[in-house]
């Protein structure tokens, strides 16, 4: 749940203990151009990188490097090193979903 700028929980117990900021990423700091994959697409990316970020930073989740984010022929593809099982989820289901919206 968010409040403002900040995730929090709905439990009234852990509210005021529990509050973490909410990560910005900015578009234009994302290692590909936003112009060339499609507003939908990098707002989606860009989501993806800040849980990514979060799980990194939080959850023990190993580093990932993204190698190559590209829209070829109206496909999405995300080339990438590290992470684990989970980042492997996200990013596949990400292409996958984004393949049936409109960049």
């Amino acid at each position: 749940m968010y409040c403002d700028d900040w995730v929090c929980v709905r439990c009234e117990d852990h509210k005021i203990s529990d509050q973490h900021k909410k990560e910005t990423v900015n578009i234009n700091d994302l290692p590909f151009d936003a112009n060339a994959i499609g507003i939908v697409w990098s707002e989606m990316i860009a989501l993806l990188f800040r849980q990514i970020k979060m799980h990194v930073d939080y959850d023990s989740m190993p580093p990932v490097n993204f190698k190559k984010i590209e829209n070829t022929d109206g496909k999405l593809f995300i080339k990438y090193s590290g992470g684990n099982d989970v980042t492997k989820g996200m990013i596949d289901l990400l292409v996958k979903y984004s393949n049936i919206v409109i960049p």
